[in-house]
């Protein structure tokens, strides 16, 4: 009986197989020490930058809003059959050339990729194009005219229209102005949370880390012209719920080191080790959604690619702009605060 106890005791103090696994999936090793702090100002100046830049070419350029914004029709139409080798050229051909009953400006043909299908989406955005047609509810009568003068062009059975969307340009109008709420009142809310949370020297890092963030996808956005439509908005929105996540667990350890075991360091220091110690995480949790996120991009077709696109920049800056953005406000704040409090004690 007593050697059963020494065996079990000498089983007890050997390190179990589970640490040896967890240690396994550390993509950083521990005691990690890079001076994050350390190349955090030269970071700010760069993304600063680029924050300023996206921001002017934003308001130069303007989005190239979907209709879902500015109103109008858009037809995703299949050529088949006979047709089925019409090339874009030769619908956009089709398409400069219309009829007196069909008053559209500024037509727009672009790909619509769908597996072995010769698809075309015909857009007319605009108030303009609204108004010509006679309003709202002419826009149902142009679908129809639309599939005629194709089906002239290219033959009824050669012409199969899969979708349509109408817009009118007042519901556009609110949904473009409720979009942009909804991102100035989820940062709002995030600043209130993170004051809550944390506390007011948290909070602005968090803040500022997200307007970065979504400054420069919307600048990507405007340079390429790519279209804002409400999957892009919905981006925007999944890109600050998902990059707050991140920011929180770092200062979750920076507010856990400063109470508990870094508390004699200065603050650089803890928060150095704080982002050290968490860096691993970080690299994991990011890692894996981005291998989600690349595989809609590349595997998701035309309707997710907006959405996976504005998610993909939106992970890459936001686990950078974690480390080197809000963790150095906050080091920056803290250290005004200290001084802050020094300088009243003195005068008392």
């Amino acid at each position: 009986m007593k050697k059963d106890k020494a065996d079990l005791t000498n089983k007890a103090d050997k390190p179990s197989k589970l640490i040896i696994k967890t240690n396994f999936f550390e993509v950083i090793p521990q005691g990690t020490k890079i001076d994050f702090m350390g190349m955090a100002w030269y970071m700010i100046i760069i993304t600063t930058a680029l924050s300023v830049i996206s921001l002017g070419l934003v308001f130069y350029l303007g989005f190239n809003w979907s209709i879902d914004f500015v109103g109008g029709l858009e037809m995703r139409v299949e050529f088949k059959n006979q047709a089925k080798n019409a090339t874009i050229h030769d619908v956009r051909r089709a398409m400069t050339t219309l009829p007196a009953d069909l008053p559209l400006t500024d037509v727009q043909v672009t790909n619509f990729i769908v597996q072995n299908k010769n698809v075309y989406s015909i857009k007319a955005k605009g108030e303009e194009n609204v108004t010509r047609a006679g309003g709202d509810q002419a826009l149902h009568d142009l679908s129809g005219k639309v599939f005629n003068y194709l089906a002239q062009k290219f033959g009824k059975e050669n012409v199969e229209v899969i979708s349509v969307d109408m817009v009118g340009p007042r519901v556009g109008a609110s949904l473009r102005r409720q979009g942009i709420y909804s991102i100035f009142y989820s940062l709002l809310g995030i600043l209130l949370y993170m004051g809550y949370r944390f506390n007011y020297r948290f909070s602005p890092g968090a803040v500022v880390c997200l307007m970065h963030d979504l400054a420069i996808v919307a600048g990507v956005y405007a340079v390429l012209r790519l279209e804002v439509d409400l999957t892009v908005i919905a981006a925007f929105l999944t890109i600050a719920g998902y990059d707050v996540n991140d920011t929180i667990v770092v200062f979750d350890r920076i507010r856990e080191g400063r109470n508990q075991k870094y508390r004699t360091l200065p603050v650089r220091e803890m928060v150095n080790r704080a982002i050290n110690e968490t860096l691993s995480r970080t690299v994991l949790t990011s890692g894996v959604t981005m291998l989600v996120v690349i595989a809609l991009l590349f595997l998701g077709g035309q309707i997710l690619f907006n959405f996976a696109l504005a998610m993909t920049m939106g992970i890459v800056l936001g686990t950078y702009s974690s480390i080197f953005i809000a963790s150095p406000l906050y080091v920056f704040l803290e250290e005004l605060y200290v001084k802050r409090r020094k300088a009243r004690g003195a005068k008392a």
